[in-house]
């Protein structure tokens, strides 16, 4: 009996494009957009959510609690982040010179100043 309920669950997501995290199509939408589109972050929602064909409130609303604390996405005050955990899921290659997110707290900008990832 049991055997059989799993066979029905696994079915359902399947039927729902719902992967072994959770994450339906929009989820994926926006962490592929996140990491192929824009190198992983810092990206503000409302140009994530016009790469996917969303709007933005439903990024933000719908998609964004589940990816952060699934540990795939973080809002930082500079925009939204790819975490290593999503390069990873996504089977990306991590880019070169690591992450935003490389388990620090602070975010390196390009003229090799660091910023705060975080309001504190």
């Amino acid at each position: 009996m049991i055997g059989y309920v799993v066979e029905v669950a696994q079915a359902a997501l399947a039927l729902y494009d719902v992967d072994v995290l959770g994450l339906d199509r929009l989820d994926r939408a926006v962490l592929e957009a996140l990491v192929t589109r824009f190198g992983g972050g810092p990206v503000g929602v409302s140009t994530l959510a016009v790469a996917v064909g969303e709007e933005p409130n439903t990024v933000e609303e719908v998609c964004e609690p589940f990816l952060v604390r699934a540990g795939l996405l973080a809002r930082t005050p500079r925009g939204r982040v790819a975490t290593e955990a999503a390069w990873r899921h996504l089977g990306q290659p991590l880019p070169r010179g690591g992450l935003p997110l490389g388990g620090g707290s602070v975010l390196p900008l390009a003229d090799g100043s660091t910023e705060p990832l975080f309001d504190a």
